[in-house]
């Protein structure tokens, strides 16, 4: 599957060292498990972070329907970078009320 998927992006070839087909859940499981340690044993000792406060309050989030998402969605830029999972073009060539309302 990602062969197939880096090949649609365009990049050609694996972004990891092992075969995919030799990667099982446990191993992806415990892949981002030592990662997570990882960064919180290389962030332990790091001083509490700093806040800033306004007097700025939202009170209400306004409702949203499929077709107001759609038209975001057309209406962005077509850029995007090589760590994006869908090319921007493509997401606006595929976006419909249709998997909208699923």
């Amino acid at each position: 599957m990602w062969q197939s998927i880096d090949k649609l992006m365009g990049r050609g070839h694996l972004s990891v060292d092992t075969e995919i087909t030799d990667t099982t859940a446990t191993d992806f499981l415990q892949y981002f498990n030592k990662k997570v340690e990882e960064i919180r044993a290389s962030t332990s000792d790091a001083r509490a972070p700093d806040y800033v406060t306004t007097e700025c309050v939202f009170h209400a989030f306004r409702p949203v329907s499929p077709d107001d998402v759609a038209e975001a969605v057309r209406k962005l830029p077509n850029k995007q970078c090589s760590t994006d999972p869908m090319a921007t073009w493509l997401l606006k060539d595929c976006v419909s009320t249709t998997w909208l309302h699923t």
